[in-house]
This record gives structure tokens, sequence and C-alpha cells, in this order.
């Protein structure tokens, strides 16, 4: 297009130079292309409100700097378009998390430390069944408020563990000793007395030697006893009373004070043969 002209020459000629320009503009303006308009000659007073749609906007051609702070809200955003790369580090504050939004999934394995648990944040429901082992547990950090009574049994009691310093006075009975556990050597000298012996439970296989002063009542059973000297020639036995002499390594009877064969009380005293 020419430059614009003035023209002051009112001749029909003149007239009709002016009214080809005018269709000529006319014409341009009509069909007005890019070529047509001056870089940096249109700004934001040319358009009209929401005459610009997604369709006249060519991709890739909008950058942070044509974008207003505070211009983009939930809705101009796609479900799943801001991706790791669109996130700046250390951008999501609290602020920008939902309560609840944060599952398993989205934390990292030894994630979490000791610094990120708030102190009696973990309940009985946080621990796995078996979940602490002994490396987790203190030294001395168990006392007895913490065992439930009747919770510790044989198996967790280690050999020899228990001593007499851990068992109260008086606290074993019958039923906690096993039978014949007790042995010469856990029996104090002079601790049984008459009291512990119960009665008939001293047999002649518990008896070693007994002294005649030990006999200071009853009757003596020639019947079941017999008293003789150390070379038994003097004898009591049954309801007989003996005196036996000796040739060479024979015994005979020569005095008999008692009762008889034939039931007879008699006084029987022999010849040094033995028989008469």
């Amino acid at each position: 297009m020419k430059e614009y002209q003035t023209i002051r020459d009112t001749s029909p000629l003149s007239l009709k130079v002016l009214n080809d320009q005018l269709r000529l503009l006319w014409y341009r303006v009509k069909n007005i292309t890019e070529k047509d308009i001056r870089p940096d000659s249109i700004n934001e007073n040319h358009y009209k409100d929401n005459s610009i749609s997604g369709g006249k906007i060519k991709e890739a051609s909008i950058d942070t700097a044509h974008i207003k702070d505070a211009a983009i809200d939930n809705a101009k955003i796609k479900d799943a378009s801001i991706t790791n790369a669109k996130i700046a580090n250390a951008e999501i504050t609290e602020a920008k998390i939902a309560e609840a939004a944060i599952g398993t999934a989205h934390i990292k394995d030894l994630a979490v430390t000791k610094a990120k648990i708030a102190n009696a944040a973990i309940d009985e429901a946080k621990i796995a069944d078996a979940a602490i082992g002994t490396a987790k547990i203190q030294d001395a950090a168990i006392t007895s408020a913490k065992i439930a009574d009747a919770t510790i049994g044989t198996a967790k009691i280690q050999d020899a563990a228990i001593t007499s310093a851990k068992i109260q006075q008086s606290q074993i009975e019958n039923a906690h000793i096993k039978h014949g556990a007790i042995e010469q050597a856990h029996i104090a000298e002079g601790a049984v007395g008459s009291l512990q012996v119960a009665e008939g439970a001293i047999g002649d296989a518990h008896i070693s030697r007994i002294s005649a002063d030990k006999l200071d009542a009853g009757t003596v059973n020639t019947t079941k006893v017999t008293i003789a000297s150390g070379d038994n020639r003097f004898v009591i036995s049954g309801r007989k009373l003996q005196i036996f002499d000796q040739i060479d390594t024979q015994l005979y009877e020569r005095i008999m004070l008692g009762i008889d064969e034939s039931n007879n009380s008699a006084l029987v005293l022999r010849g040094s043969d033995g028989q008469t």
C-alpha cells in the first residue's frame, strides 16, 4: 500500500484516484494478513474479552512470563498433568498436603527416621506380632509391671537361673519337689527328727548298728529274735535257753531251760558226750 497522500485537486481525475485508493484500502483491510501488521503494533487493548480461544494459540508459545501470578487454579490443571519434573525441590509444604493424602506407597523404604516419629506416637496397633526382637529391648527395660501374671513358663527360665535368693521362705511345697530329688547332700546334719520320720518307715536295710542302751521299754520276742553269744555257745531262741559245749568244731547242747518238744517246762542237763 502506498503512503497516504493528500489530494487537493478536486478534478474528476483526482477524485477518481482518491476513489481508487479507498477501494484498494477497503480490499486490503478486508483481506489483511500478518504481513500487513507492523511488529509490536497490536497490544492487549485491541483484543475483545474472551475473543482468543485455544485454537488461536500456537502450541508451546506460552511460557511463565505470559502467566499472571495466581492466575492458574485447580480448575485450570488437568488431572495427573503435574509430574515430578514440574515440581521444584522443597516446593511442597505441609499446607499443600491434604490430611490422610500420603499412603504407604508414597513413603520410600527406610525414609521414616526417629526424628519423624513423635513421642508416644507408636501404639500397640502399629507394632506387628513378633516384630520386637531382643536387640530392640534395652537392658533392664522390662520391669515387673511389664510382665503379666503367669506369663513366664519353664521354657523362659534358664537352667540354674533361680537361686535361693530368688525364693521366698516357705514357698516350696511338696508339689514342687520331684520324687527322689532330695539326696543326702541336700539334708543338713541333725535336720531329720522323730517328727519327720513316718511310723514303720525305718526297715532293716536302714539300720546299720544299734546298741542295747537304745532299748528302754517293750519286749524282745525271742521267736523273732535270737540272742546269742559271740561264739554261739549261749543262745536264747524261741522258748529255750541253751548252753552248748564244743568238741573240736562241733557244738552240742549241755543245758536247756525252757519248753521242750512235748510242750512241757523242763530243765535238761546232758553229759559231756551230749547224749546222756
